[in-house]
């Protein structure tokens, strides 16, 4: 009976291309940071609610936990100088302080007046999320710009850097830059304007996965500033979990790779046709 290489080798290659499609088996899950730890809607903002701290830590709806971190520049509006861990306060969402800033409204937020700011968020050691959506809580009526510049920590082989202070451990490398994240293996995401409280903001089409994430007010360094000051809470993030995580590192979205393995697997298709007998 004659083989039918052809058959099969089609058949292989639909299997290919077919497992290069995203995958959807995983359910989003949300962390929202509305409180801080251990404080309720009728708590005061100055009892215990700012959580003024350096990092906090809260569940998602699925009980996964992510470290939130404050993190701004000391070189001014521009986004130069060097990148300092900051102060964090969550109150309808949150909210960062650098160095020196008050906690008085509209300082109160994660804004890029004065210095631009960010939230790193930490997925903890061997998970990697693609983040899908960011929610901002306040302002309530519009009243500012709410623009913001994401990043993702991808570092395809460079070694991760830790810096301490304060007692706390961050993956953005204190004293390096803005500028410098790009070299540290970190990668920009895109840049999403306009914000709406309490409306979910859909990004990172690619579905690049970390387990670090850096959101943060507009920043020029990425192209994000328009002119206006912006100023925010977040108030939520939702992802799903992606694969190739080894712990401290991102990893490259599924789809792409096995996209690549089908076409290298065609490529070799057609060489083992070509030399049949």
């Amino acid at each position: 009976m004659r083989n039918n290489g052809n058959g099969v080798f089609k058949g292989l290659a639909v299997a290919a291309l077919l497992a290069a499609l995203p995958l959807t088996g995983h359910a989003a899950t949300t962390w929202t940071f509305n409180y801080a730890s251990g404080c309720t809607s009728g708590g005061s903002w100055h009892n215990n609610c700012s959580g003024e701290d350096f990092s906090r830590t809260y569940s998602g709806s699925d009980g996964s936990t992510v470290l939130i971190q404050g993190v701004a520049n000391n070189g001014g509006e521009n986004g130069q100088g060097t990148l300092q861990l900051a102060t964090v306060n969550v109150w309808d969402g949150i909210g960062v302080q650098h160095e020196g800033e008050t906690s008085s409204s509209p300082q109160h937020s994660t804004d890029n007046s004065g210095r631009v700011e960010a939230v790193l968020f930490d997925f903890g050691a061997g998970n990697s999320i693609a983040l899908s959506e960011v929610t901002i809580g306040w302002p309530n009526d519009g009243s500012y710009d709410t623009d913001i510049s994401v990043l993702a920590y991808v570092p395809d082989g460079v070694a991760a850097i830790a810096a301490e202070a304060n007692g706390e451990s961050s993956y953005v490398s204190l004293g390096a830059s803005y500028n410098d994240l790009i070299g540290q293996g970190w990668i920009h995401i895109g840049n999403y304007n306009d914000l709406n409280k309490d409306s979910p903001e859909t990004i990172n089409a690619g579905g690049v996965s970390s387990r670090y994430w850096l959101v943060g007010a507009a920043n020029p360094v990425f192209g994000g500033l328009n002119g206006n000051k912006d100023k925010f809470k977040i108030s939520a993030v939702s992802g799903s979990p992606g694969t190739g995580c080894n712990g401290d590192c991102g990893s490259t979205p599924i789809p792409g790779t096995l996209l690549l393995f089908g076409i290298g697997f065609v490529a070799a298709g057609r060489r083992y046709l070509k030399t049949r007998p």
